[in-house]
């Protein structure tokens, strides 16, 4: 009803006294100096109108009101202002839609403008749960025209009250488990579908580190409070984001009302430069004595550049840098224990010679260096960074 309220007043700006919806659900009108300024809408909720060219009087304001609500008594609007005063308030019914956008059907939305997905490991229970999560936290949501979307703001703080599993994120330039891993696959299929709707791209960031899931250039990393994915809806009508995680598929669709002229997009993504993952030596003394044990593979960073192309019917329209990025060197860490195998005590009791002179000993140094990589090392399959670039481990 407010809505509406606001859409009459904005067609019928030039009103000449000040007109408020308080928050107490009355009609508020003061006969107060009206100063020439557009109408507002604000911080408290209520909606302002002051006075503009030509001028109406507070009955033709409440016979116009009469055409559009019935949720407003006229008669009784008209005995409360027929004394003089110089502040009138009119009481409203307010009536709640028996339809929400919530409430909207698939007839709304009839075309899929676009689709992605992405693949992960079903058996990471943990994982499966936190995509799963983020997918019903977006799934069905309608972004009207002209709208921002914020992913963040959708899926709210990634804590255990809410749901959210320990499961593997990047945290200082290492693969661990933190709090929500896995949402930024959600997100990053978000993206690619967003991206192929022809919609804006508001706020994007990629990960300190490659994923395994969308090529390079190609995802989008969040983290609550700090990093945001974030589009604007710059279609002439409202969307709808379908969204689920089943199987080991990840699916984001999005549905609305096809234009005139429909686009497709085609991605290609140039490597500027690759960086060198390092090796990195952590004494560990719990390994065997002269053992070695492969906690991370190192994997090289990369320096990208993607690119997007607009094509109508087949023909190319556009192509243009979506985006420039730079993925960190993942440094490969080797745990090991130097410490060589010690000998059994030495007897230091003089021997029966007939020079009474102590044995000789000898050493043993029996020293193992042939360890091998260990397969239950943290492979590059997570997503959030937690670094001082990209600390995704607070989700």
């Amino acid at each position: 009803m407010f809505k509406e309220f606001y859409d009459l007043l904005l067609d019928r700006r030039p009103i000449a006294k000040e007109v408020k919806i308080r928050k107490d659900d009355k009609f508020f009108i003061t006969l107060s100096t009206s100063v020439r300024r557009m109408l507002t809408i604000s911080e408290t909720g209520v909606f302002i109108l002051s006075k503009c060219k030509g001028e109406k009087t507070i009955k033709e304001i409440i016979d116009e009101m009469a055409k559009t609500f019935k949720n407003v008594d006229v008669n009784e609007a008209k005995t409360i202002i027929a004394e003089e005063k110089e502040e009138y308030v009119i009481p409203l019914t307010i009536t709640k839609p028996k339809v929400t956008l919530n409430d909207i059907g698939s007839e709304a939305f009839p075309d899929k403008l676009a689709t992605f997905t992405t693949r992960y490991d079903a058996s990471d229970k943990d994982r499966t749960s936190n995509l799963i999560i983020a997918c019903r936290k977006i799934n069905g949501k309608v972004v009207l025209a002209d709208e921002t979307f914020s992913y963040n703001k959708a899926l709210g703080a990634r804590t255990a009250q809410a749901g959210y599993k320990n499961a593997k994120v990047y945290e200082n330039g290492e693969v661990v488990d933190g709090i929500g891993g896995g949402i930024c696959q959600i997100s990053s299929t978000l993206y690619n579908s967003v991206l192929m709707s022809n919609l804006k791209i508001v706020e994007r960031r990629n990960h300190q580190f490659v994923t395994s899931y969308v090529p390079a250039g190609r995802d989008a990393t969040v983290v609550y409070g700090m990093t945001d994915f974030k589009f604007k809806n710059t279609r002439k009508y409202p969307i709808r984001i379908m969204a689920s995680a089943q199987n080991g598929i990840a699916t984001v669709s999005i549905y609305g009302i096809k234009e005139e002229n429909e686009y497709t997009f085609t991605f290609s993504t140039r490597t500027v430069a690759s960086i060198p993952f390092t090796t990195k030596y952590v004494e560990d003394s719990t390994l065997p004595a002269g053992t070695e044990k492969v906690k991370q593979k190192g994997a090289n960073g990369l320096k990208t550049e993607t690119y997007i192309t607009k094509m109508l019917n087949g023909k190319v329209i556009s192509t243009e840098l979506l985006s420039k990025d730079t993925y960190d060197a993942m440094t490969r860490i080797i745990l090991k224990n130097t410490k060589t195998e010690t000998q059994a005590p030495v007897n230091n009791q003089p021997s029966e010679n007939v020079n009474n002179k102590p044995a000789s000993s000898s050493e043993n140094n029996n020293t193992n260096t042939s360890g091998k990589d260990n397969t239950n090392s943290s492979s590059n399959t997570g997503e959030e960074s937690s670094s001082t670039k990209d600390p995704d481990v607070t989700q």
